[in-house]
């Protein structure tokens, strides 16, 4: 157990770094060194640093490799994280609104759990949502950046229902067990036709098994563990955006246009992204190796959205921690985090929290996939 002033973080099993290592040459499992694009090893911006990271391989469907869908280890198997904060405050370095949407989910004297999980690297793209669900409903089909692949754009236009329904199937298609089960809906033959586009009372009884290993959308505090990079240690938790710092962002930025050079080379936001997604890992990552987790479309989440995001611990307390909280039973919409192409730097921010019905479509909204390691 490590302490500092601000935090406590325990992580349990000692061991967890050696059987990492052994897993890696025993399972497909990989090391990578994330470098900049010329072979440097240099962050736009930042001091030259290398930042390595545990990644699964991509994803295979019919003897078919689909590029940039590898997954990168978040919390690695036989360990638990535990983040206990005393201090919630470091949104406030890069952002005057004072507002519970901008304070995230990591809350003082709230200890939140998390058991082992994986993340991918990148957003679902057009090509793998197409493969599974048989069409492509993006709205930017077309018109791809020059130097960009067209079908290794994000897919949005998809509510959360078609998020789920993706996650299952494309679970079915790998041989891995879904994590969603809704009463009288056989995932293997349902169409993109057949998901809900209004609001439907049998999809909102959804249930999640956390414990399968099929695909699934991340919870909320899954999702903003890794983009701060997964150690309240390191100087990234508190950046503001997915890999990088930024000076203080005036409050009345949120109604205002608002360009930071600096989010600039990290995600795909209204000030550069010439109103249009782009290819998914054309800006830098994380320090976990994450793409895009600040702007280009925004991503589903697992939970009901409540604006104060400890209101349901009691389900989940176990010994006084939160355990892989996974939001209230009902409620009207879901969690949306990430920020998008057409939003300002300042709704870009890693602990910047929104929400919209589940059945409404964006073109400003996707998905990424996670899968539970247990």
């Amino acid at each position: 157990m490590k302490k500092t002033g601000k935090m406590t973080v325990y992580v349990l099993s000692a061991v967890c770094v050696f059987v990492l290592l052994v897993t890696a040459f025993s399972c497909s499992f990989f090391f990578s060194t994330l470098v900049h694009s010329d072979g440097s090893g240099e962050r736009i911006g930042e001091q030259p640093r290398v930042y390595r990271y545990a990644v699964y391989d991509r994803i295979k469907i019919d003897g078919k490799i689909y590029d940039k869908t590898d997954e990168v280890v978040i919390v690695p198997n036989d360990t638990e994280a535990l983040i206990a904060m005393t201090d919630d405050s470091s949104w406030n370095n890069y952002c005057n609104e004072e507002s519970n949407r901008f304070k995230g989910v990591f809350l003082k004297n709230r200890k939140i759990m998390l058991s082992p999980f994986v993340m991918s690297r990148y957003e679902v793209t057009q090509e793998l949502f197409k493969a599974v669900m048989g069409i492509n409903p993006s709205h930017f089909k077309t018109d791809a950046e020059e130097g960009e692949i067209q079908k290794m754009r994000p897919v949005e236009m998809v509510n959360w229902y078609h998020a789920i329904a993706f996650c299952n199937k494309l679970s079915l298609l790998c041989g891995l067990t879904p994590c969603y089960t809704i009463k009288g809906i056989n995932f293997s033959v349902i169409s993109f036709d057949g998901v809900p586009k209004v609001n439907d009372e049998v999809w909102n009884e959804v249930t999640l098994n956390m414990n399968a290993n099929g695909y699934r959308l991340p919870t909320e505090a899954e999702w903003e563990y890794a983009v701060r990079g997964g150690n309240p240690y390191a100087k990234e938790w508190k950046y503001a955006f997915a890999g990088t710092q930024t000076s203080n962002i005036p409050a009345d930025s949120i109604s205002n246009s608002d360009d930071n050079h600096v989010l600039d080379n990290y995600g795909w936001y209204s000030y550069n992204c010439s109103n249009k997604t782009h290819e998914v890992g054309k800006k830098l990552s994380s320090s976990l190796g994450l793409y895009d987790m600040s702007g280009n479309v925004n991503e589903w989440c697992w939970d009901w959205y409540q604006d104060d995001a400890s209101c349901s611990d009691s389900v989940y307390t176990e010994n006084n921690e939160v355990k892989n909280p996974a939001g209230v039973s009902s409620g009207s919409r879901r969690v949306i985090r990430g920020g998008s192409w057409n939003r300002i730097a300042t709704l870009c921010c890693v602990s910047y929290r929104w929400y919209d019905y589940p059945h409404l479509q964006f073109n400003y909204v996707g998905i990424r996939l996670c899968r539970s390691m247990r």
